[in-house]
């Protein structure tokens, strides 16, 4: 008896054409050079790159501004970047201004938002990722 497999719920999943999420993960890390975009974080020599993630510049929720920046689709390099997971974290819920123009334009202003969030946080972060690294 052969089963029958349900398509799966995730969009991305059977409309993502181009490199596999894994293949677009390490080339945004590697383009990244393993270093939080946000707060500098330079995790190239840690072993606790695995904090690291892949933030949507402009959020998935938000995916109808894509051709309003000129990106093929919400997962377009240009529109990813390498954070660590507070960074990430931290900026959940954010809306992209509507007086933004250009895909900078927004990162730049995410990145100010991350830094007034995370002024004294980010050190303490630190910390904490790189004692769980040396256990």
């Amino acid at each position: 008896m052969q089963r029958l497999m349900r398509p799966s719920r995730d969009p991305m999943v059977s409309k993502h054409k181009g490199p596999s999420f894994p293949e677009l993960w390490r080339k945004v890390m590697d383009h990244d050079h393993y270093r939080c975009r946000y707060c500098n974080l330079d995790m190239s020599k840690s072993p606790a790159w695995r904090f690291l993630t892949v933030d949507h510049i402009i959020p998935q929720g938000q995916r109808h501004l894509c051709g309003k920046f000129g990106l093929d689709s919400i997962h377009d390099e240009r529109n990813l970047v390498t954070a660590c997971r507070y960074c990430n974290n931290v900026n959940n819920r954010w809306l992209v201004p509507e007086n933004a123009t250009t895909i900078f334009e927004v990162f730049r202003l995410k990145a100010d938002i991350i830094k007034e969030k995370c002024e004294g946080l980010d050190v303490w972060w630190k910390e904490q990722m790189l004692k769980s690294c040396a256990k």
